[in-house]
């Protein structure tokens, strides 16, 4: 019996303490986890060869200077919800988050220079992640005979990110254009985890006994940069070709780590382990990796736009606490329509991949980096007047992919994870 025991001990102090300095909360390895903007949204995020609002300030700047109006626009994600299951990923059993949020994609602004109608300029803060997951379950392992143990989780985690800086745009012509947009990033997350262990003599004499606790805790504050290079270029009537480079991001973290654990004495009684109960301070330095996206637009009739894309995002290495941890080489693929039934009434369709970064996991890795691909579509509709716009939509998508099981090392497990979202957004034009 105790040899199981300590099994037990041996796994959960192994996950906690990596837990703590788990890269996921700190940097998201998708990269079209939201398409900020109304319009944008609804086309499934393929806009670089459009760009011409103030939601342009994240797609493609270049775009500003053929936004037919100074405009403000302010776009959201109603609800968000994620449901993602490790199979087969704690003692045998499945492990099931949680996820919801509700926060604004984006606030974004542009002007145009009446004396100077070539230069534009923009603002924009944008919310490019943000995650509130959470994951509640007891698990009955049967780990020796005659002794009935359960093992209560308790999992928490936020994770929100805020991109917001100026936007400029320059036409070097009637079908060319230039812009940059410089962010700065200011980003905050959280994680709370704990284990229970319990166990009872089976039989009407078994007394439940709690024989380990274990909780952890990280906060985690970063600051950083990115900034967003694009070029629009028209070359025929009813046709635009989009180019956005993002050279490397920087992000600075700061995260501190608290662990408290208590075991079982040879007297019975739950006493701290005196290698844990300190707070573990941990900096660390990432960024998103450059990506380039070029895109076509093509107005194939008068009421219908056709628009496709394709991002490649590099790879990129950091460590944290001393564990690597790299960005591998990705691609995503998004591709939109709009068609307007009436004048007033745009309806919009897409279609994108959110293929992940994170490496694929390996028998033996214990940096338990979830690696899942997502794919989807999304739909919407829009009503617009001479000087507003107000629109709806929904996003949906599944995913798949690997992860490490959190007991046993060697053993790698399936991910399945579906997220609808429902988006909502509204312009103002003056």
């Amino acid at each position: 019996m105790r040899r199981c025991l300590l099994r037990v001990i041996r796994v959960l102090s192994a996950f906690l303490a990596l837990v703590g300095v788990r890269p996921a909360t700190a940097s998201d390895f998708n990269y079209a986890d939201v398409f900020p903007g109304d319009r944008a949204a609804g086309m499934g995020g393929a806009y670089t060869a459009i760009a011409n609002d103030a939601t342009g300030t994240y797609y493609n700047p270049a775009g500003l200077v053929y936004a037919p109006y100074a405009s403000v626009s302010v776009s959201a994600n109603a609800f968000a919800w994620r449901n993602q299951t490790l199979r087969d990923s704690f003692f045998g059993e499945d492990v099931e988050f949680e996820s919801s949020a509700f926060y604004p994609s984006a606030v974004a602004s542009a002007i145009k220079l009446q004396d100077h109608p070539e230069v534009a300029f923009g603002f924009s803060v944008v919310v490019p992640h943000a995650i509130s997951a959470s994951s509640k379950q007891l698990y009955r392992p049967d780990l020796y005979e005659g002794i009935d143990t359960q093992i209560g989780s308790d999992f928490e985690t936020t994770l929100t990110t805020y991109q917001l800086g100026p936007s400029a745009a320059l036409s070097l012509g009637p079908s060319l254009s230039v812009g940059i947009t410089l962010y700065g990033i200011y980003g905050s997350s959280s994680s709370r985890i704990g284990f229970t262990t319990q166990q009872t003599l089976e039989g009407p004499d078994g007394v439940p006994l709690v024989t380990d606790f274990r909780f952890q805790s990280t906060e985690d504050q970063s600051l950083g940069f990115a900034s967003i290079l694009g070029v629009l270029w028209s070359p025929a009537d009813g046709v635009e070709l989009g180019l956005a480079l993002r050279p490397p991001g920087y992000q600075h973290h700061e995260a501190t780590v608290r662990t408290t654990v208590l075991a079982l004495s040879d007297d019975g009684v739950l006493v701290p382990n005196p290698d844990f109960g300190e707070a573990q301070d941990i900096e660390f330095d990432e960024g998103a990796p450059v990506s380039l996206t070029p895109g076509v637009a093509w107005q194939a009739l008068d009421r219908l736009l056709v628009s496709v894309e394709m991002s490649w995002f590099a790879g990129r290495s950091f460590h944290v606490a001393g564990t690597p941890v790299s960005r591998e080489s990705t691609w995503n693929l998004n591709a939109g329509a709009e068609y307007r039934v009436l004048d007033e009434v745009p309806v919009r369709i897409g279609f994108f991949t959110n293929r992940t970064s994170s490496p694929a996991p390996k028998p033996g890795d214990t940096r338990f980096l979830d690696h899942v691909s997502d794919y989807g579509f999304t739909f919407g509709a829009a009503y617009v007047v001479s000087y507003a716009e107000v629109s709806a939509g929904l996003r949906m998508s599944w995913g798949d992919g690997a992860s490490g099981s959190l007991t046993d090392a060697s053993q790698v497990v399936d991910v399945d994870a579906d997220a609808p979202v429902v988006f909502i957004g509204s312009g103002y034009k003056f």
